[in-house]
């Protein structure tokens, strides 16, 4: 009897000293993720550009801040729309969007992000579906620029992304902030209190919109 209890007592300690409770099944370091096989399940990142923001100065413009208010971003996939909860992204000193968790999405291919891009005229002040800040050259000279819109604007991201059972995968948005700035023809705009501000009312306005559509898409598809 006494072998029996000595054997049961090394048993245990072993089991402490390698950092398991008796009964846990996950190994030492698994969070034990509750997508049922251990995987980090699927997950939404956001990837800008310029990479960094605020960006070094360029040879014609750098982006010091950029704002986008999303309204209903959901993901699609063969087993249904799931409903993310991430209202505003932004980019400026020491902030950048954070990785998006799908909770309970299960294995399978996922193929579509759908958000509005959502504005608001009537607020006081007014919310801006998109909000982008710098600088730009103009004329051999560097001036402060704004480029902002309150009108709603509906996006559909299209990709092919499989999650696989037990692991893992992530939909890489990028968004070309870069892109976006260049379609303005900053030599047609009026300067504001020493800033060039493109908003709505704006002539460059339809350029800066199909501008920000072109902008957004998934890192690797087609």
């Amino acid at each position: 009897m006494r072998s029996l209890l000595s054997l049961t007592f090394a048993v245990a300690l072993g089991a402490m000293v390698a950092g398991c409770e008796i009964g846990d099944t996950n190994p030492p370091g698994d969070g034990g993720d509750d997508d049922g096989g251990g995987g980090a399940g699927l997950s939404v990142t956001w990837e800008s550009r310029p990479a960094l923001i605020p960006s070094e100065p360029s040879s014609d413009l750098t982006v010091e801040r950029a704002v986008v208010h999303q309204d209903n971003l959901r993901v699609v996939g063969d087993a249904g729309t799931f409903q993310l909860d991430r209202d505003d992204l932004e980019w400026s000193r020491g902030i950048a969007p954070t990785t998006l968790p799908v909770p309970g999405a299960p294995p399978g291919l996922y193929s579509q992000l759908l958000f509005e891009l959502d504005g608001d005229s009537d607020e006081s002040p007014a919310e801006y579906a998109y909000e982008i800040i710098g600088t730009v050259k103009v004329n051999s000279e560097f001036r402060p620029f704004t480029v902002r819109d309150t009108s709603d604007l509906a996006l559909s991201l299209d990709f092919s992304i499989t999650l696989p059972a037990g692991g893992s995968a992530t939909i890489p948005v990028r968004i070309d902030f870069e892109q976006v700035v260049k379609a303005v023809d900053f030599a047609q705009v009026t300067m504001t209190d020493g800033r060039y501000l493109v908003e709505n009312g704006s002539s460059q306005m339809t350029a800066v919109r199909a501008a920000v559509r072109a902008a957004f898409g998934v890192r690797g598809s087609s």
